[in-house]
């Protein structure tokens, strides 16, 4: 056993995945920032980016921002008020949809499969997030508000497990367990922390 996990970590391979999830907050924060801007520029009239700025950490930030927000969002339809919800995932389905076709395909895990692993990833971490919000205040939040985190977290968990256990071979969850979930603290820590 011993032997198999020294031999699966030193490989070319694991540095490749070293290097992405060590990119995984950097790439994540400005995708997100990239798909808030467009979707405010093709459906809110750029009125979120006239009051945001858009930061390294790729969430919109600010109490006074929010109630201005808020104040304006009287005027939008549903879409405009929670598409974006929705939308900023649209990276992380499109990305395990073509993970998904590739695995029954073809059973080599190859760089690109990590690239589309990552991106999935995405939402499956804010799956968690989510999750860590709701369960604790159920009794707290309205039922609007579980049903909207709801929507997001349980099918992006269901991913999530679905790529660690079906997805992946053994040698893929030991390079996640040991090279990829260390590296994106280390991760987020740069990002977060030393750069941010």
């Amino acid at each position: 056993m011993k032997k198999i996990l020294i031999s699966t970590l030193l490989t070319k391979q694991s540095i490749t995945i070293f290097l992405l999830f060590l990119l995984f907050f950097p790439v994540k924060t400005q995708l997100q920032n990239i798909t808030f801007f467009i979707f405010d520029y093709l459906f809110t009239h750029g009125i979120t980016s006239e009051i945001y700025t858009y930061n390294y950490t790729g969430s919109l930030l600010g109490c006074e921002q929010l109630a201005q927000i808020r104040k304006l969002q009287v005027n939008f339809n549903l879409f405009q008020k929670f598409g974006i919800f929705y939308i900023k995932h649209l990276p992380s389905i499109i990305a395990f949809i073509i993970l998904l076709r590739r695995w029954k395909l073809k059973k080599t895990f190859l760089k690109i499969d990590w690239v589309l692993t990552l991106i999935s990833c995405f939402s499956i971490l804010n799956a968690l997030e989510l999750s860590y919000i709701l369960i604790p205040n159920l009794d707290r939040l309205p039922l609007k508000r579980i049903a909207l985190f709801s929507s997001i977290s349980v099918p992006f968990l269901l991913i999530g497990a679905f790529i660690f256990f079906k997805v992946f071979s053994f040698k893929e969850r030991i390079q996640v367990i040991f090279i990829g979930l260390p590296t994106i603290i280390l991760g987020a820590f740069i990002w977060f922390y030393l750069i941010g």
